[in-house]
């Protein structure tokens, strides 16, 4: 992944360690390909949450979680175009990182 000027990560040659823990790249593969068997939905894709339904899933306002993102505290998530968007799987790793403290 690589920070650009306007402090948003974008997914580049490198992978941050953080994807391999959430589970989109694994060594040799791709994100797309190993997403594809974490939770699968009718298209056969794991599900992408958005910035609203990640709020609200976690009761907090979507302020907090674009501050998050800049201060590297919150789930990994995916910036597509111009879009911002939380695999679950990332989502899931993140609480569970939270919860063992």
């Amino acid at each position: 992944m690589v920070r650009s000027t306007t402090g948003v990560w974008r997914v580049g040659a490198r992978h941050s360690t953080s994807f391999q823990r959430c589970g989109l790249v694994s060594a040799g593969s791709r994100a797309h390909l190993v997403a594809m068997t974490i939770t699968p939905n009718h298209s056969g894709l794991e599900r992408l949450l958005t910035v609203a339904e990640l709020s609200d899933y976690l009761g907090i306002p979507v302020a907090t979680l674009y501050d998050w993102r800049v201060d590297g505290v919150g789930p990994q998530a995916v910036k597509l175009g111009r879009s911002l968007r939380y695999p679950e799987s990332c989502v899931r790793s993140w609480i569970e990182g939270k919860l063992r403290g």
